[in-house]
């Protein structure tokens, strides 16, 4: 069993223009955040083109 001692406050699920934009806004006021995404490469069009 691994424990992980660091903490942080604030998890963003996905990491498009909504989520990378709260996390920079957050860390500029001083919040740590971790932004989870589960595509491996960013993406070149928005999915509504695809």
């Amino acid at each position: 069993m691994m424990r992980n001692t660091e903490f942080t406050p604030v998890v963003i699920a996905g990491g498009g223009a909504v989520g990378i934009t709260l996390s920079l806004m957050l860390a500029r006021r001083g919040v740590s955040t971790v932004v989870l995404e589960r595509e491996l490469h960013p993406q070149t069009l928005p999915r509504a083109q695809r």
